[in-house]
């Protein structure tokens, strides 16, 4: 049985006059992979730095391992392996070496050959200088660094920037696996489909703002096409939004766009609309997380702007 590692209530982060995170709210259980997705500058490092407690909150709080991120940081730390943005490699320590390293450090015992034949690295380059090694060698080496200690929590702030393609497949299977054995892993990036590959639920984030929280498996929502011999009266459209698992309804193109959360609701919203007009054709579309972006930061960037000075981190 799952349970929750990770779980924040509207972290927030303020410097001077600027707010580079504001209102922050998620959780995350043993064995999921959750992502924090925006653009370059939305807060996601921000964020990931108050859930490790390298940086406080303004307001607002949070747990990891049921341990709170201001109070108990030590603690956090200790729960927790961190593979951060753009962090090198000791130039001259082996790979062996620096895993040695990270366990005096956490002061936990570990055993580096099974840790760096996990992340795939091959035995000829265990005792090799890092500084020898690839980009992609590097990036394991990394999160070999990250999973000393058997973490409950795994935060990666950017893994895959940089990597080519056949490394980003291997590194997105291997933080998979990393979930498989019941840590949960906080995964942020800007690339949307390095992040659909990977991750079971997104929060996403722009300009620093919190915009919600999608999951990407299991029971995801989708989009129900109903195509129409004329347009529905508005009170139809209204009737449709009572069904219960029905979130938007929209007509546009000579279709009834239903978005659906249940899909036990696709019956009756197809029953409603055709005891009304007569529907001509019927598809289902599920959302890429490209639209699911496209969606919340449009709708984001049709509200009123405030006087708060909101900034990017």
């Amino acid at each position: 049985m799952s349970k929750t590692v990770v779980s924040t209530n509207s972290l927030s982060k303020q410097y001077r006059s600027a707010t580079a995170v504001d209102g922050v709210s998620f959780s995350v259980s043993t064995g999921e992979v959750f992502g924090l997705l925006g653009p370059n500058g939305a807060g996601k490092s921000t964020v990931l730095d108050m859930l490790i407690g390298f940086t406080q909150p303004t307001s607002g709080g949070g747990t990891v391992a049921g341990h709170d991120v201001v109070e108990s940081s030590t603690a956090v730390r200790s729960a927790t392996g961190v593979l951060p943005e753009d962090c090198g490699v000791y130039q001259t320590l082996t790979a062996v070496e620096h895993v040695e390293l990270a366990a005096r450090a956490k002061e936990v015992d570990s055993d580096p050959v099974q840790l760096l034949d996990r992340v795939g690295l091959d035995e000829a380059s265990w005792s090799r200088p890092a500084g020898e090694f690839s980009k992609g060698m590097a990036q394991r080496l990394r999160l070999a660094v990250a999973l000393v200690g058997d973490p409950q929590l795994l935060v990666l702030d950017e893994p895959l920037s940089g990597v080519d393609p056949d490394g980003v497949d291997e590194l997105t299977t291997l933080i998979t696996k990393t979930a498989e054995t019941g840590s949960a892993v906080v995964f942020s990036s800007h690339n949307l489909p390095r992040v659909e590959r990977v991750c079971d639920r997104v929060g996403i984030l722009n300009d620093g703002r919190f915009l919600g929280v999608e999951r990407l498996t299991g029971d995801r929502p989708t989009t129900l096409l109903l195509s129409t011999d004329t347009r529905p009266q508005s009170s139809v459209l209204a009737e449709l939004r009572a069904v219960d698992g029905i979130e938007e309804v929209n007509w546009r193109d000579g279709t009834v766009h239903l978005r659906v959360t249940d899909p036990t609701s696709k019956a009756e919203a197809v029953g409603s609309l055709r005891s009304h007009t007569e529907i001509l054709d019927i598809e289902t579309h599920e959302r890429s997380l490209t639209e699911i972006f496209s969606t919340y930061t449009s709708d984001a960037s049709d509200d009123v702007t405030d006087d708060r000075g909101v900034t990017t981190s």
